[in-house]
């Protein structure tokens, strides 16, 4: 590629960058009905009620469950939600969660909000940070060229996983925090740091969903003191939670998969297929069987291959994390593993129409840009109209899309795997 031909696709990337991060910036500034800025996203409120529970000495799991009544919060029983307006206007419906995330998260529950909020919104905008530095690290030593591979690498994963991101940012999920800290955690491993890999991933942890699934690759090579550190952390939190409200640790760690199976049947994708041919409860094991069966033929496949840097290793997880178990629109910016191992493998192959065709329906479907049509309205109320029909579409839409997404990262592992083997092959001869 020409120089000429460098600088103008690097001012069009770090353009279409900089409008993505404006957006992103902009979608919690906007007004709400009740005409305030920096008003907290509906998740992080969530989370914060759970805390605000918790250090009144009662579990969430009870009031979101109903057997006791704590005003002015309000069980979350998944769709339709019951909403009441409680202190300050705020939507006070709770729900439960892992409690080492009630720990983690608790600082931001001992301030007022609108200080939380722009805290933890201050924390995401730093995450994207760090992201565009390991993004661009990792291209340039991947691909071997430089300054393609480093305004690629920073930019071009972030802004194809931006519509997840853009909706994390407007709703306060933990997903950007667990990218980061999934992202941190490859660079550790990279590094031989296994004890600091530990303490990323019991961060990735705070969304057990996506964070279970790097235990395969993590136990496939054979990570043990990064597996001892990760359970050590989250175990210690759980027993700190549990003298708030006087409750087992194990009782408030098996109470988060019974206060989550709504998600998981909304859209899970193996469930989403199977629901009507196997009994009840048992399709979520089923999905979670044979997406761990998945994600270690693809980490298998790679290892095998020679295949040694952890990006490239923590992709199938990622993506099956968010994919197969829990097919819900925030935790597909977990997809940045599989757009910059792509883009930077396009970079390193510019040739193969493989991984043309592969780019060309993962920006399709992967990006999630359908999504636009049912967020959008939501964010800018004032000037897009809602126009379609409920929150149950969207759920649908990303379960069914989601396996699309699964069969093109399995399809481009297998190739990675078998390109890789081809030329450490052809570096022997």
């Amino acid at each position: 590629m020409k120089n000429g031909a460098i600088s103008v696709f690097s001012a069009v990337l770090l353009i279409f960058y900089c409008i993505a991060v404006a957006v992103a910036v902009l979608s919690p500034l906007n007004l709400c009905a009740r005409g305030r800025c920096l008003d907290p996203g509906g998740d992080f409120v969530l989370r914060v009620n759970e805390i605000e529970c918790l250090l009144k000495g009662v579990n969430p799991f009870d009031v979101w469950h109903g057997d006791i009544v704590l005003k002015p919060y309000v069980p979350n029983f998944g769709e339709p939600r019951k909403v009441v307006e409680g202190k300050d206007g705020y939507t006070e419906i709770i729900n439960a969660y892992a409690p080492w995330e009630y720990m983690v998260m608790m600082p931001f529950a001992l301030m007022p909000r609108t200080v939380a909020w722009t805290l933890y919104f201050l924390v995401m905008m730093a995450g994207l940070g760090v992201l565009f530095a390991a993004g661009r690290s990792f291209c340039t030593a991947f691909s071997g060229c430089d300054c393609v591979a480093s305004l690629i690498g920073g930019t071009l994963p972030v802004l194809l996983a931006g519509l997840p991101i853009y909706q994390n940012f407007h709703t306060g999920n933990l997903a950007v925090p667990v990218l980061v800290a999934s992202a941190m955690m490859a660079v550790c491993l990279n590094r031989g740091y296994d004890v600091l890999a530990g303490v990323c991933w019991s961060l990735a942890m705070l969304k057990p969903q996506i964070g279970l699934v790097f235990a395969i690759p993590l136990l496939m090579f054979k990570k043990f003191k990064t597996c001892f550190v990760a359970a050590a952390i989250c175990m210690a939190f759980s027993v700190f939670a549990s003298l708030f409200c006087k409750a087992s640790p194990w009782t408030l760690i098996l109470q988060t998969p019974a206060a989550n199976t709504f998600a998981f049947m909304g859209c899970g994708t193996m469930p989403s297929f199977l629901c009507h041919y196997l009994p009840a409860g048992f399709d979520i094991v089923a999905g979670l069987v044979v997406g761990a069966a998945l994600c270690a033929y693809m980490t298998h496949k790679l290892a095998s291959s020679g295949v040694r840097d952890w990006t490239v290793i923590l992709m199938p997880a990622a993506v099956m994390g968010a994919a197969w178990t829990y097919a819900q629109c925030f935790s597909f910016s977990m997809n940045w593993f599989f757009f910059l191992v792509l883009c930077s493998s396009l970079v390193k192959w510019p040739r193969s129409r493989f991984l043309w065709a592969v780019a060309a329906l993962s920006a399709v479907f992967m990006t999630r840009l359908y999504n636009l049509a049912h967020f959008l309205p939501k964010a800018f109320p004032k000037y897009i109209p809602e126009f379609l029909p409920s929150e149950s579409w969207h759920w649908h839409a990303d379960t069914m899309v989601s396996a699309v997404g699964v069969a093109l990262t399995f399809a481009y592992c297998v190739w990675l795997s078998r390109r890789a083997a081809k030329d450490m092959r052809d570096s022997w001869k």
